[in-house]
């Protein structure tokens, strides 16, 4: 769980906001609030984050109130982040971005995770 955290959400964070949310951005003035909206949940989550990794190593029993706490607050928080994107990001990003737009960020994510990006 660590590693996911520590790298696969961290850069799917930077995917977006890197990549995607200033792409969009130039492509739709008005998702501007949407979009700050999405970064400031990523903050969120990521203070939550770090009050969780520490206790990832300790017993379940060990865990202290405060970490189960900031635990179903990550959860839920998480599950909303998920369901805005959903709901207003992914249908404007399938609206917005044609063929050149797709390749680019897929560049850029195989770039940011070492990777190379399929030739075809």
């Amino acid at each position: 769980m660590r590693a996911y955290f520590e790298t696969a959400g961290r850069d799917h964070h930077a995917d977006e906001e890197e990549d995607l949310f200033p792409r969009l951005r130039r492509l739709e003035p008005g998702l501007a609030p949407l979009l700050a909206r999405l970064a400031d949940e990523h903050r969120a989550l990521e203070r939550l984050w770090a009050r969780l990794a520490p206790g990832l190593e300790a017993e379940e029993g060990r865990r202290d109130a405060d970490w189960r706490a900031a635990a179903a607050a990550w959860c839920e928080r998480s599950e909303a982040h998920v369901a805005l994107e959903d709901a207003e990001l992914l249908p404007a990003a399938r609206r917005l971005l044609r063929p050149g737009d797709l390749e680019a960020l897929g560049r850029a994510m195989a770039a940011r995770r070492g990777v190379a990006y399929p030739a075809g």
